[in-house]
C-alpha cells in the first residue's frame, strides 16, 4: 500500500497554524521563528527538486471517456496536477480545498486543474464514478491499460516522482516541472498565491518563500501594498477578513 501524504500535510498544518498564532497575538519567539525557517527551507528544496525536468514525458493518459492523451496535450497552459487513488483518505479530504482552488481560478484559461488516478488500489475500477459521485472539477485521467502490460503502476509512480499521495505538482507553459511536490489545495491561501503567480511564470519555491515572508510582517503591519491589494482582489474582501478566513 502506497504511503500517504500525512505526514507532509500535517507539518504544512502545523506551520500554517504557527503563523497564524502569530498573527493574531503577535507573539514572536526566537525558537519558532528558527523553527518556521528550518521549514520553509526544506519545503522549498523539496519543491526545486527536478525543476525543469519533463514530466510523465513517455507515459500515456486515458480520460474519463476512454480517449489517450498524453500531458503534452497542455502545453501552452500551466498545470496543476494532482496524483491520487481511489481509497486515499488524505486524497479524499483534499476533495473540498481542490474544489475551492478551482472554484478562484474559474474561467482562466491559462491553468489546468489536472487529476491522475494511480491504479494502486483494488478499488481502481470505479475511479470514474468515484471522481462522477464526489463532482470533482478539472480534467481527469489514469495509466492507459496498455502501459500497465508492461510497467507496474508502482514504476509508473515513480517516473512521476511519486511515493505518497496525494502528491501535487506545478508544469510550467512548456511542460516542465516548475515546482515538485507543491502546496496541498488545503493550504488555501499560500496554495492560491503559489498558483496565481505561477500564471506569471514565477517558480512555486519562490512564491512560498514571499507569502510567507508577507505573512510574518503582517503583524507589525508592514505587508507590502501590493500583497494586501493582491488578497482584496484576489478574494474580494477586505485584507484582514480575507485574510483570516484564508489562514483558518
Amino acid at each position: 500500500m502506497p504511503t500517504s501524504a500525512k505526514h507532509h500535510k500535517q507539518q504544512r498544518t502545523q506551520l500554517i497554524r504557527i503563523l497564524f498564532f502569530l498573527f493574531l497575538f503577535c507573539n514572536v519567539f526566537s525558537l519558532q521563528a528558527q523553527n518556521i525557517a528550518e521549514q520553509i527551507s526544506e519545503d522549498t528544496t523539496r519543491m526545486n527538486l527536478y525543476t525543469g525536468r519533463a514530466f510523465g514525458k513517455n507515459i500515456m493518459f486515458t480520460d474519463t471517456s476512454g480517449k489517450k492523451i498524453s500531458l503534452a496535450a497542455f502545453q501552452g497552459k500551466v498545470c496543476y496536477i494532482d496524483l491520487w487513488f481511489v481509497g486515499c483518505a488524505p486524497c479524499a479530504n483534499e476533495i473540498p480545498f481542490w474544489k475551492q482552488r478551482f472554484d478562484h481560478f474559474a474561467g482562466d484559461t491559462n491553468l489546468a486543474f489536472i487529476t491522475i488516478a494511480i491504479p494502486v488500489s483494488k478499488q481502481h475500477a470505479g475511479w470514474r464514478r468515484y471522481i462522477r459521485d464526489n463532482q470533482i472539477p478539472g480534467i481527469h485521467l489514469t495509466i492507459a491499460p496498455e502501459l500497465l502490460k508492461t510497467k507496474t503502476a508502482a514504476a509508473i509512480a515513480k517516473a512521476l516522482l511519486t511515493d505518497e499521495y496525494p502528491s501535487y505538482y506545478i508544469l510550467d507553459k512548456n511542460g516542465l516541472l516548475a515546482g515538485n511536490k507543491v502546496s496541498i489545495p488545503s493550504d488555501k491561501l499560500i496554495t492560491d498565491y503559489i498558483l496565481y503567480n505561477a500564471l506569471k511564470s514565477v517558480a512555486p519555491s519562490k512564491s512560498y518563500v514571499e507569502i510567507h515572508s508577507e505573512l510574518s510582517r503582517v503583524n507589525s503591519k508592514t505587508a507590502s501594498p501590493a500583497f494586501v491589494s493582491w488578497v482584496e482582489s484576489f478574494y474580494k474582501k477586505p485584507f484582514m477578513g480575507a485574510l483570516s478566513e484564508a489562514l483558518q
